[in-house]
């Protein structure tokens, strides 16, 4: 939003900063005053242990890249997807990432899906490399996402972010579940991606995922032994699948 139209102007004038003249010219990279080895220890504490806790994915999008860099596009609509322009040492970059406070908790809805896709054609037009912040549980669910269309919008997305061709960092601060967080990752071939400590991903969460991969075995552990025996199978599903995880991460 502007203030008025002289900030209106300023605006413009902020974006075609980061943009080459044409889609056949690099982007403009500008002196830097912020060292690229700038340390921030705020970003060690960031993201909160429990994984229940949301944190600001905004606060994380300036602590990365250049001090006072970050422009936000369309900050007022498809609100479970954060985008914009940035720089790092200076170079032009575009920032996608996903937004956890958002009201689906990150997952990706029609508009998130929309904003997305219309930034990485954005970026491809002017050859600038994306760096996006995962989180993604994966494609909202339920009546209202029927109705929006979601999966139709989230499959243009997954076009969007298979056909382009600009360079994809991805760094996964927490989940990267399903079709979605799937899309977001294996786009590119390398694939150049690293995480947050917190970083967890897979086809599907463990919390759900056990019941919808183990349903007749748990099902069958209750006919046999009533509840208490398909809780303790229960525990000790998501006992293998954790330490599975962690070895994964580990490697």
């Amino acid at each position: 939003m502007a203030r008025d139209e002289y900030n209106a102007f300023e605006q413009i004038r902020c974006v075609l900063s980061y943009l080459p003249n044409s889609g056949y010219s690099a982007p403009p990279v500008v002196k830097s005053d912020d060292s690229p080895d700038r340390r921030e220890d705020a970003l060690r504490s960031l993201i909160p242990r429990r994984k229940e806790r949301m944190y600001d994915p905004r606060r994380l999008i300036t602590l990365v890249v250049d001090q006072n860099s970050f422009f936000e596009i369309g900050a007022l609509w498809g609100t479970t997807a954060i985008v914009g322009l940035g720089r790092l040492d200076g170079h032009p970059i575009g920032i996608i990432s996903n937004n956890c406070e958002s009201h689906t908790g990150g997952a990706l809805d029609a508009l998130g899906s929309q904003k997305i896709t219309k930034h990485l054609k954005l970026c491809d037009v002017m050859n600038l490399p994306i760096l996006q912040f995962v989180d993604v549980p994966g494609y909202a669910v339920g009546t209202a996402a029927e109705r929006s269309a979601t999966m139709r919008h989230g499959v243009n997305l997954a076009m969007a972010y298979y056909t382009t061709t600009m360079p994809v960092f991805s760094v996964v601060t927490r989940r990267a579940y399903g079709v979605a967080g799937g899309v977001m990752l294996d786009c590119r071939d390398p694939r150049m991606r690293v995480a947050w400590p917190s970083g967890d991903w897979g086809s599907l969460p463990l919390k759900g995922g056990i019941e919808a991969g183990h349903s007749h075995e748990l099902k069958e552990a209750a006919k046999k032994g009533g509840q208490k025996m398909a809780d303790e199978l229960y525990a000790k599903l998501e006992a293998e699948y954790n330490a599975l995880s962690r070895s994964i991460i580990s490697y």
